[in-house]
């Protein structure tokens, strides 16, 4: 699932994924760098982020 994350920081694209642990692991084989994080600033939600190849901030977010 796609959606637009909204922090202080500025705007980012993301995607919302079953696992964020599953999915650094799969980022990690494919030789893409993890970026930021892993982050769980609540118990409710856990995400990293990876960059594009133009440099723009990916995140992908677990919702516990």
């Amino acid at each position: 699932k796609f959606c637009w994350t909204t922090i202080r920081a500025g705007h980012f694209p993301g995607f919302e994924v079953h696992s964020v642990d599953e999915m650094m692991t799969f980022v990690k084989e494919k030789g893409i760098a993890v970026h930021s994080g892993p982050f769980q600033p609540n118990p409710h939600i856990k995400f990293f982020y990876v960059l594009d190849p133009n440099g723009l901030k990916i995140q992908f977010v677990e919702n516990i």
